[in-house]
């Protein structure tokens, strides 16, 4: 499976709209408290949060790297 990196313009692979990744994570290896705090809710190493608008307001969330996929350019 393809990691995902900060930056990235990824897209749902099920659709919606196009996403950027603003944190891998524990992508350097450190656990951070943000790192902590989507590993307790379940998110594993390699997984992302991303940020998109919707109606002109900035969406955030966590996603497994497995249901996000690089958007077609």
């Amino acid at each position: 499976m393809k990691t995902h990196e900060v930056g990235n313009v990824v897209e749902l692979k099920s659709g919606g709209p196009a996403m950027t990744v603003n944190l891998v994570i524990e992508a350097e290896g450190n656990n951070t408290i943000v790192d902590i705090n989507y590993i307790n809710l379940g998110f594993k190493k390699g997984d992302v949060v991303c940020s998109w608008f919707t109606n002109n307001k900035l969406e955030e969330a966590p996603f497994k790297a497995a249901t996000v996929e690089a958007c077609e350019e």
